[in-house]
This record gives structure tokens, C-alpha cells and sequence, in this order.
């Protein structure tokens, strides 16, 4: 099926900001859920990535996660 959906996460350029867990859709949706580590916000993708491949071929969209 190949890849459906691309995750990063985006170091804060200064103190204060969020870490950003990032996820591009092949269909170009966007989803950013902030967290206050970087730790937590590649959890989330992690989970995020596990759950997307439990999904049957055609089936998209984020998984359920509860961030902090």
C-alpha cells in the first residue's frame, strides 16, 4: 500500500513555544497537536503511526490519542 501519511516533529525555535507533532496526509491534510517535550510529541507519532497500521487499505484519518 506504501506510505499514507508523514509524521515529524518540529523543535520550538525559542523557549516558551510547543514541540509540534506533525502529520501530512498523501491527500495534503495537516494536523499539528502541540506538547510541552519532545519526548510526548514523538509518543504521539509513534502511536499515531501504530495505529494507521492497524487500519484496513483505504482507511485514513488520525487515531485517537490523549496528549497532555
Amino acid at each position: 500500500m506504501g506510505t499514507q501519511v508523514i509524521s515529524a516533529v518540529y523543535v520550538p525555535p525559542k523557549a516558551g513555544l510547543p514541540f509540534l507533532a506533525v502529520t501530512i496526509s498523501l491527500d495534503g491534510t495537516v494536523s499539528a497537536i502541540p506538547f510541552s517535550t519532545l519526548i510526548a510529541a514523538e509518543a504521539h507519532n509513534h502511536y499515531q503511526a501504530q495505529e494507521l497500521a492497524k487500519k484496513p487499505q483505504g482507511e485514513h484519518g488520525p487515531a485517537h490519542y490523549e496528549h497532555e
